[in-house]
């Protein structure tokens, strides 16, 4: 439906794919097989450990999860975003089908949807 010069977008998507990649490579390990993000796991031992390192462990273990989840989902709307781009459907709101606005593109490129609907695209079925 749209006719956008995707030429841009697709830079752009490219090198924050890269990023992400690199981001998420930090914290977790890629299963090519199921394209899931596996957090990785510290194999220290903590048998000995007081109830202080364990805690904060648990805090640490939880921020990375809540980033990998973060991250996680930027990559699936980047790389949703770039199979768009091959189909011919970058551009086009999931929920109306309606052109997103070249603005909200511009700021993310990866936006599923137009400004109408933005509230509404965490409700969305993940890729």
């Amino acid at each position: 439906m749209t006719q956008l010069d995707t030429t841009a977008y697709r830079d752009a998507l490219l090198a924050q794919k890269d990023v992400i990649i690199e981001d998420l490579t930090a914290i977790a390990t890629h299963n090519p097989v199921t394209d899931a993000w596996d957090m990785k796991i510290d194999s220290d031992e903590y048998s000995d450990a007081d109830d202080n390192i364990m805690a904060d462990e648990g805090e640490e273990i939880e921020e990375r999860m809540a980033t990998l989840a973060l991250l996680e989902t930027e990559y699936r709307n980047t790389m949703r975003a770039l199979k768009k781009i091959e189909t011919g459907t970058y551009g086009d709101c999931e929920i109306c089908g309606n052109a997103i606005e070249t603005e909200r593109l511009e700021v993310e490129p990866g936006a599923r949807t137009c400004t109408n609907h933005q509230d509404q695209e965490f409700d969305l079925p993940p890729a």
